[in-house]
């Protein structure tokens, strides 16, 4: 009975600091304190979440004693109460929970209290006639406007597929395509390998990126840098197969732009020579994009090869 009277109380303070707002008052007054007048407690609350704490304190203000149930360095979906825990939720007048099944543990705890527990009252809901969250077609949607909208990173292996089992697909947002170019049975494998040589590219990926900065990083992998130096060429296409050529000549062409640690990259008809710091763990070079597009990238060497703990292109 006093759970229901007490949420009877909470409910008016709730309707009562909603219409607060909307009252008209022609002269507003400054009320008299008495700075002798205690606060009065109505009860103690129990909630599951930080942000229920929140929500709940801003509407009781200092009239309940609100307290969170679970320690903040447990994540709420794997909390499950103590023995000490279910007396304070016992000893609780009310309870609040955010609901929609994101505290696993509440239905059953509530249940088997019996008429221990607290009148329990659940803080967020579906919308109006919906039983279910459709995450299914919530993800298909997001899917399909990824898939036509991007980013993308096409990799082309060329004739590296020896390598592939060195390239690692990240879980990001992302879409992902590997495309191996067909091979002329009648042209030599052997001759094909020396024509790509020093001065041409193991990989060429698009990415469709807007406008601003973004940072590629190189990291040593057990201790070391795959290579101390390595060329790339930008260019501001979405093509990878039109671009090969120039790619490749770029590449080839001893007129590179040498680039350290930190320095500033942009699209042009030019190679860059990205030397690698031996004393720093990962070298970073900072990628200037002034018009959002497709860009493609070419390097000599795989850029997973440089990677250690994160993805080798993020914004910033």
């Amino acid at each position: 009975m006093k759970s229901k009277n007490l949420a009877v109380v909470f409910s008016v303070v709730m309707i009562l600091s909603c219409f607060a707002g909307c009252i008209d008052t022609e002269e507003e007054t400054t009320p008299e304190t008495d700075d002798t007048t205690e606060t009065v407690i109505l009860g103690n609350v129990m909630v599951s979440t930080y942000h229920v704490e929140q929500l709940v304190s801003a509407v009781a203000g200092d009239s309940l004693t609100v307290e969170i149930i679970s320690p903040s360095n447990v994540p709420v979906h794997d909390y499950e109460p103590s023995v000490s825990d279910l007396i304070r939720l016992q000893d609780a007048d009310l309870f609040f929970y955010h609901g929609l099944n994101l505290e696993p543990w509440v239905d059953t705890t509530i249940a088997s209290m019996g008429s221990d527990a607290p009148l329990a009252i659940q803080t967020h809901a579906m919308p109006s006639g919906e039983e279910t969250l459709d995450y299914q077609t919530m993800l298909l949607s997001e899917l399909c406007e990824h898939l036509n909208d991007g980013p993308n990173e096409n990799v082309a292996l060329s004739e590296y597929e020896h390598k592939a089992s060195d390239v690692t697909i990240h879980a990001e947002h992302v879409n992902h395509k590997i495309s191996f170019p067909e091979i002329d049975d009648d042209h030599d494998h052997d001759d094909h390998g020396d024509s790509h040589a020093d001065g041409t590219f193991e990989w060429g990926g698009v990415f469709d990126i807007s406008a601003g900065s973004y940072t590629w990083s190189f990291a040593k992998v057990d201790g070391d840098y795959a290579d101390p130096a390595m060329k790339m060429v930008i260019l501001n296409s979405g093509d990878i197969e039109a671009s090969e050529e120039l790619a490749e000549e770029l590449l080839e062409s001893k007129n590179s732009e040498v680039k350290r640690n930190n320095d500033k990259l942009v699209a042009q008809q030019k190679a860059y020579l990205l030397t690698f710091n031996e004393r720093k763990e990962s070298t970073t070079f900072n990628v200037e994009i002034k018009k959002a597009g497709k860009y493609v990238f070419f390097t000599e060497h795989m850029p997973f090869e440089f990677e250690a703990n994160e993805h080798f292109f993020k914004d910033i």
